[in-house]
């Protein structure tokens, strides 16, 4: 289960800020997802260790980065920049996840 105790920041509190912990509980839930943030929960009790984040932002996009996945505002509701279409939440995060240091191969650099 996704815990809030690995530093996840959030900037606001709000309804949409619920809505996006449910999306990535729903997330952890799922085989892959539960590995994943697994791997950030482990982390967090390592010492000397850069925390991951998960932030959302006022930006139109959701972006993933080696130390951090930032979700935009709307965020589980966002659509794929070309053709506008809503874009499935868990979707969404399993992509940005495949940015960040956890996921298999990645190359920090």
């Amino acid at each position: 289960m996704f815990a809030a105790t690995a530093n996840f920041s959030w900037p606001k509190i709000g309804i949409i800020y619920l809505k996006a912990y449910k999306a990535l509980q729903d997330y952890s839930k799922t085989e892959y997802g539960a590995v994943m943030i697994n791997k950030i929960l482990m982390e967090h009790h390592m010492p000397g260790r850069v925390l991951f984040q998960v932030r959302l932002d006022d930006d139109d996009g959701a972006k993933g980065s080696t130390n951090y996945i930032t979700f935009p505002s709307g965020f589980p509701l966002i659509a794929a920049l070309e053709t506008r279409d809503t874009v499935d939440a868990l979707a969404t995060i399993h992509h940005e996840f495949g940015h960040t240091r956890f996921f298999p191969g990645h190359k920090q650099g």
